[in-house]
């Protein structure tokens, strides 16, 4: 279909165990109220937004606007329960409004509090996390959108965001925001179309926002985290073959940080595979390293 505009990027799709769930390698971005994506992955519409005010209300735990005019007029959020519990496909519905909700400038405090507590649920587990991150660094402004400017690609996470992903910076939020920056990165030299790499240059670029603003985070254990991934992955990007078997051995007989470095080992042998699964040549891990090299502690 020539009015399907493919994204570049499996963006994470990987179930909790690391075995790969789709490769995906392209997203299609709705040119209409539902558009079915690369892998069988549909990206449904949200309400019509509007240039009136709003405000939000519960109403049986969906989040729902008690404005006739307003930007979420048309638009009833899932409940807390479907954020926090239902499967990757979902949750890339879920999004859809939710993203677009972000990039309304019409939000009242209380609605960003809403918005807030709608994030935090779906950053609370893998599907949701995946589901989210594929609408957001893969999707495009609608087009009777009130805005110009796509959330993903502001200077700054919006708040409601920022927030949702504080209060949820467990490891698998981490490890998938690596791979968010990761995977673009490395399609943007694997296609061959100009337009399919522009897509993924502007996905990584996208996805290079999120995993920065955890630098930033006042709880250094997780700053600390987010470096210790990336050095693991810049590693195995500029390592022809890592002796992970002989470096184990030798761990054994280390001083008292022998567990933080075999923490470093079993990150290298997981970055190890993940290349090796997604086929990742040296023109791609040349890219990856150059990337990953402003997050090395």
């Amino acid at each position: 279909n020539a009015a399907m505009i493919y994204r570049s990027l499996a963006l994470a799709v990987f179930v909790g165990s690391g075995n790969l769930l789709s490769s995906t390698q392209g997203f299609v971005v709705r040119p209409t109220t539902t558009t079915t994506m690369a892998g069988g992955i549909a990206r449904h519409t949200a309400g019509t937004p509007t240039t009136a005010t709003t405000s939000l209300t519960k109403n049986n735990n969906h989040v729902v606007s008690s404005s006739p005019l307003g930007v979420l007029s048309s638009t009833t959020l899932p409940t807390v329960e479907e954020l926090s519990t239902d499967p990757f496909m979902k949750q890339i519905g879920h999004a859809a409004a939710i993203v677009d909700l972000l990039s309304s400038s019409s939000l009242s405090e209380e609605d960003e509090e809403f918005v807030t507590n709608a994030l935090t649920a779906q950053l609370s587990h893998s599907d949701g996390i995946r589901g989210f991150f594929v609408n957001y660094l893969t999707g495009d402004l609608a087009e009777d959108s009130t805005t110009t400017v796509h959330p993903a690609d502001l200077d700054s996470i919006p708040p409601p965001l920022r927030q949702a992903m504080t209060n949820n910076n467990n490891d698998e939020l981490l490890s998938l925001a690596c791979m968010n920056v990761i995977m673009p990165t490395a399609m943007t030299t694997m296609h061959q179309d100009p337009s399919l790499a522009a897509s993924s240059a502007q996905t990584a670029q996208r996805g290079l926002r999120i995993l920065q603003s955890f630098l930033t985070e006042k709880d250094t254990t997780t700053v600390k985290k987010v470096r210790t991934m990336c050095k693991a992955i810049y590693e195995v990007a500029t390592t022809a073959t890592t002796p992970v078997e002989e470096e184990k051995e030798d761990s054994v007989t280390t001083s008292s940080s022998s567990s933080n470095y075999e923490s470093d080992i079993q990150d290298i042998e997981y970055w190890e595979k993940f290349f090796g699964n997604w086929g990742y040549e040296s023109r791609q891990k040349k890219d990856i390293a150059a990337v990953m090299k402003d997050f090395l502690p």
